[in-house]
């Protein structure tokens, strides 16, 4: 009897491990059929840092000119502009010269006169016209004779400071220096600050910066409220970077 119990219960153990063995099997397709994705967070880290450095540009020989090119003109537009802003400020100062001129009651003239000069007011506004005609040698001819003859007498300083502005439009920066500083030679002028800034950019176009500096200087200390002074802070200022 204990043999035939104990061979039932061998029969029912067999059994009951052959029906768990598919279990097993399974569980084992099934890791095999499970995808691994442990790649995925690598892959989406790689894609992030790809994104976050962009390759850049390489401009061609061609594209390479072309943007200097377009640096260049920006550049000489910028100095003729300067340029332009100059001769601004000087045209302002011939209409100040004429407005004064104007006021003034004309001088008698008599027969020994020199008929150039029996108008000094109108010889003056002549003047001007050659200089804006960039006739610079017959312009500081014209104001020379009414600086010899000593007319208009209100304006013999604005002669001598347009004497100057002719030899700096001619280039002459040394005879142009000699010419704005002699306007200082008069005990009362208009031209004061305006020959202030002649003389320190004569003395930048002669090589002499510290001279130039000092002389951008005394026109902010003696007039910082010219006209000329946002000019000479914006000269000094370049100079500096230098």
């Amino acid at each position: 009897m204990k043999i035939f119990f104990t061979l039932i219960c061998a029969v029912a153990l067999v059994c009951l491990l052959q029906s768990c063995e598919p279990l097993d099997s399974d569980l084992g397709n099934a890791d095999q059929d499970r995808p691994d994705t442990t790649a995925v967070p690598q892959d989406t880290t790689a894609m992030a840092n790809t994104a976050k450095k962009p390759t850049p540009p390489v401009l061609t020989p061609d594209q390479s000119k072309t943007l200097a090119d377009k640096v260049d003109s920006l550049s000489n537009a910028l100095n003729e502009t300067n340029n332009r802003v100059n001769g601004l400020n000087e045209e302002v100062d011939a209409m100040k010269d004429l407005m004064q001129t104007q006021q003034q009651a004309p001088a008698p003239s008599s027969p020994q006169q020199n008929n150039a000069l029996a108008n000094p007011q109108q010889e003056y506004k002549t003047g001007l016209d050659l200089f804006f005609s960039k006739q610079y040698e017959e312009s500081m001819q014209t104001f020379q004779s009414l600086l010899d003859a000593g007319k208009p007498e209100d304006m013999l300083s604005n002669c001598q400071y347009w004497v100057g502005e002719c030899s700096y439009g001619m280039h002459q920066y040394g005879d142009a220096l000699v010419a704005f500083k002699k306007v200082f030679t008069y005990e009362t002028s208009t031209k004061f600050d305006a020959a202030q800034i002649m003389i320190g950019e004569s003395e930048l176009h002669l090589g002499n910066s510290a001279k130039a500096r000092t002389a951008f200087r005394t026109l902010l200390r003696k007039y910082p409220d010219s006209e000329y002074a946002p000019r000479a802070k914006k000269i000094l200022t370049a100079m500096s970077a230098e």
